[in-house]
C-alpha cells in the first residue's frame, strides 16, 4: 500500500530535499503534490484524496499548527510535522500528530516517521474494514487456486440470485448485496476487470433479486383487475369494451351498438386495438395499469421503473490484484459512503469562513443560498435507499453544472442544498437560484411522472464578524425532518 503524499513548505531547498526522500520510497510513498504556502495546500487537499502530509512549521503565511486547525485534520490523514527548532515538539503531539522530526534528520529518522504513518493507516483503514479484508480473501483465493475468471453461480436462495465464491458465502444474507459494491470498487481500483453476464432489477429497500410482478390500479392501487377486449368497429367507427358488443337476444353474436350491424370477422369487419382494464375494487377503467413489483423478502411494493438496476459480472484479477494476493500490496477500497463529496459540509464550512475574513479585509459581497425540497420526503417513500442516494447526487450535479466554477454547493441533509456565491450581491445569486430550481423541477417532473417538487429558497448576503457555523444555522433553522 503506497500512501499519498503532500509537501507543505515555504523552503525550496528542503522541499527537493523531501521529494528525494519520498522517491526512494517509492514502495511506500507516492508524491501527489507540494506546496510553497500553506493557503495553496489547503486548495490541494481538498481537491485530491491525502493520506500523509509533510508539514514544515514554518510557512511564510501561516504556521504548520494554523494549517492543521484549518483542515481539522482527522485520524485518517497523518502528518509528520518538521522543524528547524525543537520547541515545537510537545505542540506537535498535543496536535496528534504521526511524528515530529527536527531538522536536520538523518535518513533512518525519516524510514522510522514513516513507518509509524503506513501503520497507522494500516490500523485505521484496512485490517477494521469488512469489506477490504473480503477483497482480500478473493484475491488470494483466485491466486492460489489459480482461478482465471470469478463467475457468479446462480442460486435460488441467495438474495440476489447470484453468489461469488469465498465472497458471498462470508455475507449474511440481508448484506449479500455489498458483493457487488465490493467487486466494483475493486474494478474502479485495477484490482480486477469486469466481463458483463446479466443485468437484473433489485429490490430498491433490501436489494432481494426476488419479487412478484403484477398489475395495479393506477387510482387505488389494487391488484383485483378485469380485463377486457376493446373493439374498434369499422363502419361505423364505434371504440368501446366488448361487453358494448355483446347482445342478450343474440348470445354469441356481437352486435354494434351504435349502427347495429353484426361483427363476424376480425379484421374485416373490426379489430382489437388494446385491452381495458377495470379495478373490481373502485371500478375505475382504464388502459394503462401501473406495473409492480412487490419484494418477497421485506414486503415494499414499488413501481417498476423505481426498482435498482444492477449488473452481474464476472472478473479477472490484474497484475495489482496479484500484489496484493502475493501480500506485495495492501487492499485499500475507499468510496462506500457514496454521497461524501455531496454531503461535505466540512470543507463547505470552512470555505465559508474563508469568505467571512475576506470581507473583513475588503469591500466584497457574497451571498449565502439555501433550497429546500419540501415534499422531496413523499418522493423517497416510493423510492428505496439507493434510488434516494441517486436522486440527491443528480440534483447536486445539476446545480454544480449551474454555478459559476468559483462558486459552491453541497447538501445539508437530504432536503436541503446550501450554495455560497463569491463576489456576488443577493441580486446576482437570486436570479441563478431560481434559475437552478427551474431546471430541479423539470428534472423531477420528467423522470417521476409528474411530480411538482416543492421548493423553498432563501438567500442571504453573508456577513463579515459572524461565524459561519452561526450562519449556516439561521439559514436552514426549522428544517423539516427526514
Amino acid at each position: 500500500m503506497r500512501l499519498n503524499c503532500l509537501i507543505v513548505d515555504s523552503d525550496k531547498s528542503s522541499k527537493e530535499l523531501l521529494s528525494d526522500l519520498i522517491q526512494r520510497n517509492s514502495s511506500q510513498l507516492k508524491l501527489i503534490g507540494s506546496s510553497e504556502s500553506g493557503r495553496e495546500a489547503l486548495g490541494f487537499f481538498y481537491r485530491h484524496q491525502i493520506d500523509l502530509i509533510f508539514l514544515n512549521v514554518e510557512l511564510e503565511d501561516m504556521s504548520g499548527f494554523e494549517f492543521m486547525d484549518e483542515i481539522d485534520a482527522s485520524e485518517d490523514i497523518q502528518t509528520i510535522l518538521y522543524s528547524e527548532k525543537g520547541d515545537y515538539a510537545l505542540q506537535a503531539f498535543e496536535y496528534g500528530v504521526t511524528d515530529y522530526l527536527k531538522k536536520p534528520f538523518s535518513y533512518a529518522r525519516f524510514n522510522k516517521a514513516i513507518n509509524r504513518a503506513s501503520e497507522v493507516v494500516r490500523n485505521v483503514t484496512d485490517f477494521e474494514d469488512l469489506e477490504n479484508i473480503l477483497l482480500e480473501k478473493v484475491l488470494k483465493y483466485m491466486y492460489t487456486r489459480e482461478i482465471d475468471l470469478l463467475s457468479p453461480i446462480a442460486v435460488r436462495d441467495a438474495k440476489l440470485g447470484f453468489i461469488y465464491p469465498m465472497l458471498s458465502t462470508n455475507l449474511e444474507f440481508d448484506e449479500e448485496q455489498k458483493a457487488l459494491k465490493i467487486l466494483n470498487a475493486a474494478e474502479q481500483e485495477d484490482l480486477l476487470t469486469g466481463e458483463f453476464v446479466e443485468s437484473l432489477y433489485l429490490c430498491n429497500t433490501c436489494s432481494n433479486a426476488y419479487m412478484h410482478f403484477r398489475e395495479s390500479c393506477p387510482f387505488c392501487s389494487s391488484t383485483n383487475l378485469r380485463t377486457e377486449d376493446l373493439i374498434h368497429h369499422f363502419p361505423c367507427a364505434y371504440v368501446g369494451p366488448a361487453s358494448d358488443f355483446e347482445s342478450e337476444n343474440e348470445r354469441g353474436n356481437m352486435v354494434c351498438p351504435k349502427c347495429s350491424r353484426y361483427l363476424k370477422h376480425i379484421g374485416v369487419d373490426y379489430d382489437k386495438p388494446s385491452v381495458m382494464y377495470n379495478c373490481m375494487n373502485c371500478d375505475h377503467s382504464f388502459q394503462d395499469p401501473l406495473v409492480k413489483a412487490k419484494c418477497n423478502n421485506c414486503g415494499s411494493d414499488t413501481r417498476v421503473e423505481h426498482l435498482t438496476k444492477s449488473t452481474i459480472k464476472a472478473y479477472r484479477m490484474t497484475e495489482l490484484g496479484e500484489d496484493v494476493a502475493m501480500g506485495k500490496q495492501t487492499v485499500r477500497l475507499k468510496g462506500f459512503d457514496e454521497l461524501s463529496e455531496v454531503m461535505d459540509m466540512s470543507y463547505f464550512r470552512k470555505i465559508l469562513q474563508q469568505e467571512i475574513e475576506r470581507l473583513e479585509e475588503a469591500d466584497l459581497h457574497t451571498t449565502i443560498a439555501r433550497i429546500r425540497f419540501n415534499n422531496l420526503p413523499e418522493l423517497f417513500k416510493e423510492t428505496g435507499e439507493s434510488m434516494q442516494k441517486d436522486l440527491v447526487r443528480e440534483l447536486y450535479e445539476v446545480i454544480t453544472e449551474n454555478i459559476p466554477v468559483s462558486d459552491l454547493a453541497v447538501f445539508n441533509d437530504m432536503i436541503t442544498v446550501l450554495m455560497l456565491f463569491a463576489d456576488k450581491d443577493t441580486g446576482k445569486a437570486e436570479s441563478i437560484v431560481n434559475e437552478i430550481t427551474v431546471i430541479m423541477k423539470e428534472l423531477v417532473a420528467d423522470n417521476f411522472h409528474g411530480f411538482e417538487l416543492d421548493t423553498d429558497p432563501k438567500i442571504e448576503p453573508v456577513r463579515s464578524g459572524a461565524s459561519a457555523q452561526d450562519i449556516i444555522s439561521e439559514l436552514t433553522e426549522n428544517r423539516q425532518e427526514v
